[in-house]
């Protein structure tokens, strides 16, 4: 994938967790408390507002480094949300 190709990708990708956030209400999975909600709410908020920033990041010439903190920062969201359904089951 070039690297314009991979940029278009993570921004895609912020919009979309973005419209998630404005979502999560919603999305929250079903019997939680009013805490529980409200932890789910924040971590779609953080990681919605990391992708911005990653996205921001990586349009700054000096800052191409940023693309190879993409997976990292991938695999820390998945590994995130993999605890919280371990936690929640």
């Amino acid at each position: 994938m070039t690297e314009e190709g991979s940029l278009a990708g993570v921004a895609e990708r912020s919009d979309r967790l973005a419209e998630l956030a404005e979502r999560r209400a919603e999305l929250a999975p079903p019997g939680l408390s009013d805490a529980e909600i409200q932890d789910f709410q924040k971590r779609c908020d953080d990681e919605a507002v990391l992708w911005r920033e990653m996205v921001r990041l990586a349009r700054i010439p000096e800052l191409r480094l940023a693309k190879e903190l993409w997976p990292r920062i991938d695999q820390g969201c998945k590994d995130c949300h993999s605890v919280y359904r371990k936690e929640r089951s």
